[in-house]
């Protein structure tokens, strides 16, 4: 038998100063993503439902999630943990709508190379292909300053 070492449900991911953030498995497929929670210490209510996101702070201090607003993919969602607030973060429209259906990724959020996070700083890599050499794929970096956000 195999040994499994996830399960449904949610399961604990990170905790920040006024919340706890949740991992949900929804299926036991290997490869479909987990959806993300946020649960308010305090009260013990849901806060957020992220579903699948790109990227979590794992910073109790200065707490955030990044996530697609919706399925256009051209903008980013940083929530931030402690002050219940999003801010947009646009990107190049159409960029990642053309790089998902280009690649063999399944999943938005699996564009991204593992992101980077340097004190305040978050780089987020990705591949897309580019319209001037249509067979050739170039990366991009999206850089995100938390401190912009989280004054």
């Amino acid at each position: 038998m195999a040994d499994i070492e996830w399960k449904l449900g949610p399961s604990f991911s990170q905790e920040y100063q006024s919340a706890l953030l949740f991992e949900s498995r929804e299926t036991s497929a290997i490869d479909y993503p987990s959806s993300f929670s946020l649960l308010n210490k305090s009260t013990g209510k849901w806060l957020k439902q992220f579903g699948h996101i790109i990227y979590f702070s794992k910073n109790i201090s200065r707490g955030f999630v990044l996530y697609f607003a919706d399925e256009s993919l051209n903008i980013i969602n940083l929530y931030v943990v402690d002050k219940r607030k999003v801010f947009e973060i646009h990107l190049p429209p159409g960029r990642f709508l053309a790089a998902l259906h280009q690649s063999k990724e399944m999943y938005p959020e699996d564009l991204f190379e593992e992101p980077v996070a340097h004190g305040s700083i978050v780089l987020l890599k990705y591949n897309y292909q580019n319209r001037k050499y249509k067979t050739k794929m170039v990366s991009g970096v999206i850089k995100i300053d938390i401190n912009q956000y989280a004054r």
